[in-house]
């Protein structure tokens, strides 16, 4: 912030020369073309540090409340009791549960009045119990993501125990000072140079967090899916269908822990480096 209050004293002073120098040229006297060269370059400058100044403003917004909560932000997960979500779960259940009766009913009566063989039964009796588990498991959906979310919140939080993650967000801010600096020698020389400097600067701090947002969001959209993905997977021919999408269940909860191991090894090495 001081920093940056230093650049608008810059600014300030540039522009109060640059109009000076403008008056002044105003009149006829050796030396003029100089001196419009002179404001010529003060107005080239003022600009390049105006884009700087809205640039790298933009792109370190968000850096103050990264830097203070990044390990809230990596535990951080939606809630499947909430609500809405809730409300979500139970309607996604009450579509399939009449699917789940239907099949439930053809598989007895194949068990009872057609299957003659004993593999065929065994088959009807084995569709059976995996209808009626399958029928559970939906049921308690949002119970299970909530386990399944409390081990991997815990796992997660214990590896971010394991360093101090602040030598990582120190480590972070440093970095952004530097490619700050970057980005304002880069603005001065060319604006163009000075986008393609903006770009580390923006992507590290908002790439950041679009990252941990677009894990919470899929995480939200999974807990909602979880009793579609269920069943699909009790049936043969969706099965496929069914585990793709409980994998990526898995994945999506579980993407919280390997975020805590990079900033925790990060740390760690930092530390030891220090």
């Amino acid at each position: 912030m001081k920093k940056e209050r230093r650049y608008v004293l810059v600014i300030a002073a540039l522009l109060i020369l640059s109009f000076i120098v403008v008056f002044v040229c105003a009149g006829d006297y050796p030396g003029k073309s100089a001196a419009k060269g002179v404001a010529k370059t003060t107005v080239y400058v003022v600009k390049r540090l105006v884009y700087y100044l809205a640039a790298s403003g933009y792109a370190t917004r968000g850096l103050d409340a990264l830097s203070a909560n990044l390990g809230d932000f990596i535990l951080m997960n939606p809630s499947p009791q909430d609500p809405i979500v809730l409300d979500l779960i139970r309607f996604f259940v009450s579509l399939l549960q009449p699917f789940y009766v239907l099949a439930i009913s053809i598989t007895g009566f194949y068990l009872i009045l057609v299957s003659s063989s004993p593999s065929g039964r065994n088959k009807a009796k084995s569709m059976l119990v995996k209808l009626f588990i399958s029928l559970v498991l939906i049921s308690l959906a949002p119970q299970i993501m909530t386990i399944t979310l409390y081990i991997t919140e815990n796992i997660t939080s214990s590896v971010l125990g394991q360093a101090d993650i602040a030598y990582y967000t120190y480590t972070l801010n440093k970095v952004i000072e530097g490619l700050k600096k970057l980005h304002i020698w880069s603005c001065l020389i060319n604006v163009e140079l000075g986008y393609y400097a903006f770009l580390p600067l923006f992507f590290l701090v908002w790439g950041t967090y679009l990252m941990l947002i677009l894990r919470y969001l899929a995480v939200l959209l999974w807990i909602i899916l979880l009793p579609l993905s269920i069943f699909l997977y009790s049936f043969g021919f969706t099965k496929n269908i069914g585990r793709n999408m409980l994998e990526q269940t898995i994945l999506w909860s579980s993407l919280q822990i390997f975020n805590a191991v990079i900033v925790a090894v990060a740390a760690i090495a930092i530390l030891d480096l220090y």
